[in-house]
């Protein structure tokens, strides 16, 4: 026995040795194991936020051809759905309202049939345990029959989501119509009271899409090496920053096209990539691209032409490789010439195939556009379908579009859905006898596999780099929620809320005059520049941020961003449209939250005097402007912290007595480069604060 104890006795001090010698050995190992598990859970509700989104863009897309069937797979099979003034429980009763109701009895869109649904602009939250989320999205419906009727549906979605066995599904959803109406008088209130739809969220939690791990939350550990785990964490996050660039890619792409910036769009297209438009044919190789982008006209958006195609709904899916990705959206195109009083409105659905070269820069190898509904603005879908004429002579195609894509527009064919069904899994399924475009690729595949993660030298360092690269997809979330946010806040007149959102340094720039500095002037710059709404609230306004083009310091602190503005107001009357864009706004990371660093629209580039009379005609007679009480004469009882005026050559086009209006064209502004040649654009202004001293130096 005696033996036995100085035996164990010599051998605890034998471990104890050992460990004293090596401790530096000892107690990162397990630092690196609790470190990758902790980053683990990160990754995951990073990928939760976004299978929100995918889950209610989906929803959309649904919509958009009549698949009730798979919009009521969304849900839960208890949930709840509030449409207006009908109240559904169930799956299997919300399955029924949207056949019946939106359907009229059947699966699918007769023919000329439209239900086309813009989703975006949303705000969303993880809860702190990743289980439940919520989203407050904006909705925009056309709707009608070819020969029938035609009308508007604007409102705004409250949406609680719910994961189930790993499966994100909609637990909860209240619409809130705000205007509506035939086509012909467009979305209107008439008159009624319109209601401030709550809010789920506070200022400071837009900036926090996701929230910390909570204390104490138990978090499973890693199975398998060190090295192997970091490997399968490092593609999950590269796969996300991934989704990002290309996102931003596809958007970028948009805007060159708005100001006909031909040399920029063609630049951001693979050597031999193809663009086809169903309805017309196949363009294969850059310079057959140029030609079919040179059918709207040469280079350069001219006096009254209106060249405008907003990008929503889109998804992005990354290739298990990581060299591939595809995307698909919806297009809404404003288009007209002011000079011959022509306007049309229309909607293709966009499938895009991309590729990453091996300078790691993401490309455009396959471009389809699938025309869905084309109209003559001033008679709308109901009455007015817009045939594209075959191409001839140089604007000609290389070669006809497979004879399944045509059609989209006339016959009720539907562009491929080659994401599966987000909850269950399966391929999206069709009305029985459905004809469906795009299906497969026009180009072969990619070759390759991969590129293998060495282990680490150091493995402290390798998982700092993932959480600082992780960061940058959070960010893009969270620049998007407080952008998306400040809207809300604008249209709600919340002028609080919208002041929380800005950082202690932050600017806000309101109309052509002023800049207001720090959260306190934000909002009385708003109270004072657009004071009160009168009640009853018998105007809505529509402030759509959407198309977003977000980079992201490589430190994951801070953020530029350019959003597309779209009004979409109504007071009763439907004011029609207008458009300007936030080509300069900026946000940072205070205290933990994401805050608004500039926020500052260029606006308007176009606008319509009336619904009626739209872009392509003069007033036929002004609309009475809505009630605001208690409006202040802003410079004289709140002087701005900046004059616009002291940044002339930023801001020419956009100051009192220097105005540039439609049909005139105002200038548009980049703070980016073209994301793949590296291009300065004509207006480049990087950084908004800094930017008239570099113009004005000449840099």
């Amino acid at each position: 026995m005696l033996c036995d104890t100085r035996m164990r006795t010599r051998f605890a001090l034998i471990l104890i040795a050992v460990a004293l010698a090596y401790p530096a050995r000892a107690v990162p190992a397990l630092d690196e194991a609790g470190d990758l598990a902790r980053l683990s859970l990160e990754v995951q509700s990073a990928e939760d936020i976004r299978a929100v989104k995918r889950l209610q863009i989906s929803y959309a897309h649904f919509a958009q051809f009549g698949l009730w069937g798979e919009m009521a797979s969304l849900f839960t099979s208890d949930a709840e759905a509030m449409y207006g003034a009908d109240r559904l429980k169930g799956r299997a009763a919300i399955g029924k309202y949207l056949l019946t109701a939106w359907g009229n009895g059947r699966e699918g869109l007769p023919a000329g049939g439209l239900h086309a649904m813009l989703e975006d602009a949303p705000v969303l939250n993880l809860s702190p345990d990743g289980k439940t989320a919520k989203g407050r999205w904006r909705e925009f419906a056309m709707i009608g029959q070819l020969g029938g009727s035609a009308r508007w549906e604007q409102g705004i979605s409250q949406i609680a989501y719910v994961k189930e066995d790993g499966v994100w599904k909609i637990a909860r959803l209240d619409y809130y119509q705000e205007t509506a109406g035939p086509y012909e008088t467009g979305w209107v209130t008439g008159g009624r009271d319109i209601k401030l739809v709550p809010f789920h969220y506070t200022s400071a939690e837009a900036g926090v899409p996701i929230p910390p791990i909570p204390n104490g939350m138990t978090i499973p550990a890693i199975s398998g090496t060190s090295s192997d785990s970091l490997a399968a964490l490092d593609r999950r996050v590269q796969a996300m920053n991934d989704e990002d660039k290309v996102a931003n890619l596809q958007n970028a792409y948009g805007y060159y096209v708005d100001r006909k910036m031909w040399d920029d769009a063609t630049d951001l297209f693979t050597s031999d990539a193809v663009l086809e438009l169903a309805d017309v044919g196949i363009y294969e190789g850059v310079a057959s691209i140029r030609r079919f982008h040179e059918r709207s006209g040469p280079q350069g958006l001219r006096y009254g032409q209106m060249n405008n195609r907003l990008i929503s709904n889109l998804l992005v899916s990354v290739s298990a490789t990581g060299r591939e990705a595809r995307t698909r959206g919806v297009v809404f195109n404003m288009l007209g010439d002011y000079t011959a009083g022509t306007a049309s409105l229309g909607i293709d659905v966009i499938e895009n195939r991309f590729a990453r070269g091996s300078d790691g820069i993401w490309r455009i190898r396959e471009m389809r556009i699938f025309p869905i509904m084309a109209t003559d603005y001033y008679q709308g879908w109901a009455k007015s379908r817009l045939v594209t004429a075959p191409e001839i002579g140089e604007r000609a195609p290389d070669r006809p579009a497979p004879a399944a894509d045509r059609g989209t527009l006339t016959d009720g064919v539907v562009p491929d859905f080659f994401l599966d069904h987000p909850v269950t899994g399966k391929p999206v399924q069709l009305p029985a006898g459905t004809k469906v475009a795009g299906v497969g690729a026009l180009l072969p595949p990619l070759a390759g596999v991969r590129d293998a993660m060495h282990p680490p030298r150091d493995m402290q360092a390798a998982i700092a780099d993932a959480r600082r690269r992780l960061s940058h997809s959070v960010a893009y979330i969270a620049v998007e929620n407080i952008s998306h946010a400040l809207a809300n806040d604008i249209d709600h007149q919340q002028w609080h809320a919208l002041g929380q959102l800005h950082a202690k340094d932050g600017w806000r720039a309101k109309s052509a005059v002023a800049f207001c500095v720090g959260p306190d002037h934000a909002e009385e710059c708003e109270r004072n520049y657009d004071g009160v709404a009168a009640l009853p609230r018998q105007a809505a306004a529509g402030h759509w941020l959407i198309q977003p083009v977000i980079d992201v310091a490589p430190d994951g602190t801070s953020a530029r961003m350019r959003h597309r503005l779209l009004h979409i107001d109504a007071a009763p009357e439907s004011r029609g449209f207008s458009d300007g864009m936030y080509p300069n706004n900026a946000a940072k990371l205070e205290d933990g939250i994401w805050k608004l660093d500039v926020m500052a629209p260029d606006q308007p580039y176009f606008s319509s005097p009336s619904f009626k009379d739209g872009w392509a005609r003069k007033a036929s007679a002004p609309l009475p402007r809505p009630v605001v009480k208690n409006a202040i004469e802003p410079l004289r009882n709140f002087p701005p912290d900046i004059p616009r005026s002291s940044m002339p050559l930023r801001h020419h086009g956009s100051l009192p007595g220097n105005t540039i209006v439609w049909p005139d064209i105002k200038p548009m502004w980049f703070a980016y480069r073209n994301p793949v040649s590296g291009r300065v654009p004509p207006l480049y202004c990087p950084d908004l604060k800094t930017c008239e001293r570099d113009l004005a130096s000449g840099r």
